[in-house]
C-alpha cells in the first residue's frame, strides 16, 4: 500500500480487561481479520508475557519514528493469534513517542486495511492521547473478571473524549476464554448493567 492509500486504513481501538483477550479476537464479532494488523499500545508490553517473549528488546510502534524502519520489521506472528502484531516496547518508551508512532500508521507502506489498537483498561486514561485518532472504540471484557468500577471509570474517559457516538462506538463485547469458563455468566452480566446505568450507550453495540 502506498503512502497515499494508507489514509484509508480503518483504526479500531479496543480496551481489554484481561491479557488473553488477544487470543479471542476472531471470536468476538470483529469480522474478517485477514488484512488486519494488531498494535499493542502500552507503556511496557503486557502481551509479551502471553506469547512468552518477555526477554526481547523491542521499539514497539514508536519504532516507526525512525526513517529507516519499515513496518514489516516490527511485526511478529504468534500461534493462537488471529493476526500479526506489533507488541509494545520493552524497555518502556515515553507515551508521546508511542502516540507519535500510532500517528504514523495511516501513512506507512503496508498491505493492511485495518489496524486494531489494544489498550489494557488500566492504561486507558494514560494512553487516550495515543489512540485519540482511532475511527472507532470498543471494549473487550472477560466475564471471568470481577465487575468493578474500573469499567465505569472507562466510561468517564470515553465520554470525555467523545468516543461514545453512533459513529465511533464499536460496542462492548463480553466473552469467555476457554481457559476461564464462567458458571454465573448471566448473573455477572446483570451486575455490569448496574455498573453501566450511568453510561447506557456503552451497552449498545453499533449495528
Amino acid at each position: 500500500m502506498s503512502n497515499d492509500a494508507a489514509t484509508s486504513v480503518r483504526i479500531t481501538c479496543l480496551f481489554y480487561s484481561h491479557s488473553w483477550a488477544a487470543q479471542v479476537l476472531d471470536q468476538v464479532g470483529l469480522g474478517d481479520l485477514s488484512k488486519t494488523l494488531i498494535v499493542e499500545v502500552s507503556i511496557n508490553s503486557i502481551l509479551a508475557s502471553v506469547f512468552n517473549d518477555v526477554d526481547s528488546n523491542r521499539r514497539g510502534v514508536a519504532g516507526l519514528l525512525r526513517n529507516d524502519v519499515k513496518i514489516d520489521s516490527l511485526i511478529q506472528r504468534f500461534s493462537g493469534l488471529a493476526a500479526p502484531i506489533i507488541l509494545a516496547s520493552r524497555p518502556p518508551v515515553p507515551v508521546a513517542a508511542t502516540a507519535s508512532g500510532v500517528g504514523v500508521l495511516r501513512h506507512s507502506e503496508h498491505s493492511f486495511d485495518r489496524v486494531i489498537l489494544l489498550v489494557h483498561l488500566s492504561e486507558a486514561a494514560t494512553m487516550m492521547h495515543a489512540v485519540a485518532d482511532a475511527d472507532e472504540f470498543g471494549v473487550l471484557w472477560d466475564l471471568a473478571d470481577t465487575p468493578n468500577v474500573g469499567l465505569a471509570d472507562l466510561g468517564v474517559v470515553l465520554t470525555r473524549h467523545n468516543c461514545l457516538s453512533e459513529e465511533s462506538w464499536a460496542g462492548l463485547h463480553f466473552y469467555e476464554h476457554p481457559r476461564r469458563r464462567v458458571i454465573d455468566a448471566q448473573e455477572k452480566k446483570k451486575k455490569y448493567e448496574q455498573i453501566f446505568s450511568e453510561y447506557p450507550s456503552m451497552l449498545k453495540a453499533r449495528a
